[in-house]
């Protein structure tokens, strides 16, 4: 090749498939989650809190807290942001459970803190049924980031 012409990208054959898979994505995103995904959601995070109404463990424990980061990256983004001190509170709530877990090994929740939960739950359900696929994804890609960078809720001393 001659140094007078611009160089060519390499050819690549998939480019169009590509495209097409953006494009996609982009108007999905762009969607309200679907009933069925709402109910899914909720299901899940509806048998986790009623693990720990009784007795609780681990898994249903993080199955709450993340339900209740991705609320958080929410409000905090603008979406129900009335409902902030709620979800703050969820998660104070959880973390008290998770120093009783540490000290004596229960998962019990305490009475104002399921009263607590159980709110943030409902917000978080809320949150879900109005939020896009692109916020929900946003959200979750949030709540990883933080979590690597390692800014996250300490248990108290």
């Amino acid at each position: 090749m001659s140094k007078s012409k611009k160089p060519r990208r390499p050819y690549d054959p998939n480019r169009w498939l590509r495209r097409v898979e953006e494009g996609q994505q982009r108007r999905r995103g762009a969607c309200l989650l679907s009933n069925g995904q709402v109910i899914d959601i909720g299901i899940g995070c509806r048998l986790a809190l009623d693990t720990m109404r009784h007795g609780g463990d681990e898994a249903s424990w993080y199955t709450l807290a993340a339900a209740l980061n991705m609320s958080l990256i929410l409000c905090e983004r603008g979406i129900g942001e009335d409902y902030l001190p709620t979800i703050i509170a969820g998660q104070e709530a959880l973390m008290r459970i998770k120093a009783r877990a540490n000290t004596c090994g229960s998962w019990a929740m305490d009475g104002a803190g399921r009263q607590v939960i159980e709110t943030a739950i409902a917000v978080h359900e809320g949150h879900i049924e109005g939020c896009t696929h692109g916020e929900v994804r946003g959200a979750i890609g949030e709540v990883e980031r933080r979590m690597t960078a390692g800014d996250v809720f300490e248990e108290a001393a």
